[in-house]
């Protein structure tokens, strides 16, 4: 091991688990929560009016929320509740478990701010999360291998890929390259392939939530959308996207309002 990588952090954990015999992704694989891509053409993004770090307007729109005289912004309250709505049909998750953005920026020294999720695109998109046992995301966070797997795996099973620049995501084309050797074996390999790994399927309860989710979302967007405090076009442009993904029973094809 050269100097600089025994004051890496990773080099040291990676040099460590091999030695020891440990393998991290087995326990993704058998741990990882994923939402039932029926669940995803129905209801692709949850919440389009908001994005990470966007300011949190009140149920009106008339005027921001205040923490210490300052904007409340989004931190990551929508993207868990979208999750735990999509696999699970309730509001509230389950404890310990974390909500995994997928596709976020590849910057080593975290440095960049994550243009991604700050996206409304990319924000509450299901097939951009996966539910793992909070001790398992930094894994998620760091390991580029790791993240690799996870963005293969969501291809594969919705049919998505994040369109970002080059310069913002590793330069590794895992799209065009041989499937790794560790991609689990339980995870779905082409388009055509369903997978066993599927979690939770799309049931009552999560048609339900979804149902009151675009009826809000559609009461909201008719009523506001002259209100210069309401997102209009974050939400155009993200269900613009959502659109392509949706299946004809989803009521974004049946009723699609914002157009």
């Amino acid at each position: 091991m050269s100097d600089e990588d025994k004051h890496d952090g990773i080099s040291v954990f990676n040099k460590q688990a091999n030695k020891q015999n440990i393998n991290i992704i087995p326990l993704i694989e058998s741990c990882a929560q994923w939402v039932d891509p029926r669940t995803f053409a129905y209801l692709p993004i949850w919440y389009p009016e908001y994005h990470r770090r966007c300011v949190q307007m009140n149920a009106e729109y008339s005027a921001a929320y205040q923490i210490n005289g300052a904007d409340k912004r989004e931190a990551n309250e929508r993207g868990k509740t979208t999750l735990s709505k999509a696999l699970y049909g309730k509001s509230k998750g389950e404890k310990n478990w974390t909500c995994c953005h997928i596709w976020g920026i590849d910057d080593e020294s975290f440095v960049k701010p994550n243009s991604i999720v700050q996206d409304a695109r990319f924000y509450t998109n299901v097939a951009n999360m996966v539910n793992l046992p909070t001790p398992l995301k930094a894994f998620t966070d760091c390991m580029q291998d790791i993240k690799n797997l996870l963005r293969l795996c969501s291809y594969f099973t919705y049919g998505f890929k994040c369109e970002v620049p080059k310069e913002n995501i590793s330069q590794l084309d895992i799209f065009n390259s041989p499937l790794p050797d560790n991609y689990p074996k339980s995870w779905p390999r082409s388009l055509e392939e369903s997978g066993s790994h599927i979690t939770h399927s799309f049931n009552a309860a999560i048609k339900k939530q979804a149902d009151e989710r675009f009826k809000q979302m559609k009461k909201d967007y008719l009523l506001h959308q002259n209100n210069h405090l309401y997102p209009k076009d974050r939400v155009k442009q993200a269900l613009d996207y959502a659109y392509k993904f949706c299946s004809d029973e989803s009521p974004l094809k049946l009723d699609p309002f914002w157009r």
